[in-house]
């Protein structure tokens, strides 16, 4: 069963919230209980109806302070729920309302998000799931994703609190990063003279023992998660008597995967990668294939794992899977001159009856001018995969448009080369545009030459 999962959540019987919210007992005059997801010693939290927005179904977190804990916690946690609610990025939980409540004479700060589907990052290590080094890859790099969108606000956010349990793994497999009760901005106010030590050993690097967080602290994190997974042992384990993680010599990700975990967890913050963008620079280097190489995961998420030489200009030979996955990209006739059908429904009687009918009322005219726009695109991707560089991008915005008669999306998106932000747009049939939204990644190829010219190549079986 699907969950959002808290660092500070367990099945403590001795929480005073244990009975104080029964299921469906309406919070707010407006959300109702159905479950309890989690609760602790510091709140609970609850799956939701919520009725004044066509029932959905959100999850939302009871805090209480402990005794003794001044109105300045509320003040400071309303202002990071502020802050929260304005990220939107397919791998945060959105934030839809924050409200103060009180029971008991005791004040509750209640905070309501999206419920996030799957089981956390934990629960699969628990489960003994098992990944291979380009599922390994393609998981970091999503992650790598979500923290760069924190790293890049003004002011930056930090998550602080990065480890398996804060992870869900959704049915489709894409990753989300919850519980960010320990998130914090790299300003402070005038009015805060220190800082609340947070995070989770083993999980925790040293300059958060002191208060102090930057980018490479959220790295190390997901250093020490990476570590939990590819070994299925906690990153405790490996601590020296000098507090230093050391990480083994044979891992299940290879040579490479370990030098980047090296450089991950170094004790010095000046040692390690100092952005997202330079772990993801490191993953796709040159070290798994001059070739691209598809995986067929069982989601779209995850539907093109492609890694690529950096430096490969020389023309490779599109055959194989690469040929599947041109195939696909480029379209056939049929498929351009139904851009609205799905993946599942192309191969249908129903849409073949009407390129039939379509051909007849035309006099053939409609189908000619399809294929050739199909030898256009043919022309044009072959480049692309012949000596394209394989990367992910993030959209930005997704916008309709028609093109020889038919609705088609205009879909722009950014990726990095070399630490800089480059941008792209490209054309995409609705079947697959319809389902993204910004802030989702998609698989594309661009250019080693001067503009950094891209296409995007996946994902598309929706």
């Amino acid at each position: 069963m699907g969950h959002l999962n808290s660092s500070n959540l367990n099945n403590s019987d001795s929480n005073p919230d244990h009975h104080s919210h029964d299921p469906d007992k309406i919070i707010g005059d407006r959300y109702q209980i159905k479950q309890i997801l989690g609760q602790g010693s510091f709140g609970a939290t609850y799956l939701v109806q919520d009725l004044k927005n066509e029932n959905q179904l959100v999850a939302m977190k009871r805090f209480y302070p402990e005794k003794g804990v001044e109105w300045k916690g509320f003040e400071l946690f309303e202002r990071e729920a502020q802050v929260l609610r304005s990220l939107q990025h397919h791998g945060i939980p959105g934030i839809h309302n924050y409200f103060q409540g009180e029971k008991d004479n005791q004040l509750s700060m209640y905070l309501v998000m999206d419920y996030i589907p799957g089981k956390s990052l934990a629960t699969l290590i628990d489960e003994k799931a098992s990944l291979d080094q380009f599922e390994i890859i393609q998981l970091m790099l999503e992650l790598l994703n979500i923290l760069h969108y924190l790293h890049s606000r003004i002011p930056p956010l930090f998550h602080r609190d990065l480890k398996p349990a804060n992870i869900i793994i959704r049915p489709d497999g894409s990753p989300a990063l919850v519980d960010f009760g320990a998130v914090r901005s790299v300003f402070k106010q005038p009015d805060e003279k220190g800082s609340t030590i947070v995070g989770t050993y083993g999980y925790m690097p040293f300059e958060q023992y002191m208060g102090q967080a930057c980018p490479a602290s959220d790295l190390y994190s997901l250093g020490a998660t990476m570590l939990h997974l590819m070994t299925n042992r906690p990153p405790a384990d490996f601590i020296d008597e000098q507090g230093k993680i050391i990480v083994p010599d044979e891992l299940p990700g290879g040579d490479h995967l370990r030098e980047i975990l090296v450089t991950l967890l170094r004790h010095e913050v000046s040692e390690r990668f100092q952005s997202a963008l330079e772990v993801r620079q490191a993953l796709l280097s040159p070290i798994v294939s001059t070739s691209l190489q598809r995986v067929k995961p069982e989601n779209r998420h995850q539907a093109v794992m492609p890694l690529t030489d950096f430096a490969a200009i020389t023309p490779r030979p599109i055959e194989g899977s690469l040929d599947d996955l041109y195939t696909e990209t480029v379209l056939t006739p049929m498929q351009l001159m139904n851009p609205e059908l799905r993946a599942t429904e192309r191969t249908k009687l129903r849409p073949k009856v009407l390129t039939a009918l379509g051909s007849v009322i035309s006099l053939g005219l409609l189908p000619a001018i399809h294929y050739v726009h199909y030898l256009a695109r043919k022309k044009k991707y072959i480049r692309y995969f012949k000596t394209g560089v394989y990367t992910t991008a993030e959209l930005i915005n997704i916008s309709r448009n028609t093109e020889a008669g038919a609705p088609w999306f205009s879909v722009t998106y950014r990726f990095w080369v070399d630490g800089e932000i480059q941008w792209g747009k490209d054309k995409i049939i609705p079947s697959a545009a319809r389902f993204w939204k910004p802030g989702d990644q998609v698989h594309i190829l661009y250019l080693p030459v001067k503009n950094y010219a891209s296409v995007i190549i996946g994902p598309f079986d929706i």
